[in-house]
């Protein structure tokens, strides 16, 4: 009767040829993305909440202005109530700009801090498994 390996007694299931289970390998990146991903959402949840925000103040700013012209009848009153909407977007806008910028220098950082985990677990890893260390063949 051949033996079969075990993965009830703790130990990492091996192929015929040394290597490590497949399934096994590809746990490991995800287990290491994990807490980053976490991250990750929460950062985007933010950006998009502030984002969702800025575009409700703009829909009820536009809304706002175009009822007052609408009742305006003096064109000066008009300009200056579209200047005061329009500088009110371009404010938005540029909120917009940085924001993203932000944000998407906080994304780039949560990715290059998993890509260092990863590289640093598989560092780690390939140090266990040395020359010997496998299983004889």
């Amino acid at each position: 009767m051949s033996e079969q390996p075990n993965s009830h007694n703790g130990a990492q299931p091996q192929s015929p040829f040394g290597m490590p289970n497949f399934g096994a390998a590809w746990q490991t990146p995800l287990k290491t993305f994990v807490p980053e991903q976490a991250e990750w959402f929460e950062e985007s949840r933010k950006m998009m909440g502030a984002w969702m925000k800025r575009r409700q103040d703009a829909m009820e700013s536009g809304l706002k202005t175009l009822g007052a012209i609408a009742e305006c009848r003096d064109p000066g009153q008009v300009a200056a109530l579209y200047n005061d909407w329009y500088k009110g977007s371009l404010e938005r806008l540029m909120a917009d700009m940085n924001d993203a910028r932000d944000e998407g220098a906080k994304l780039a950082e949560i990715g290059q801090r998993s890509m260092m985990a990863l590289f640093r677990r598989g560092l780690d890893g390939a140090a266990e498994v040395r020359p010997g260390n496998g299983p004889q063949t």
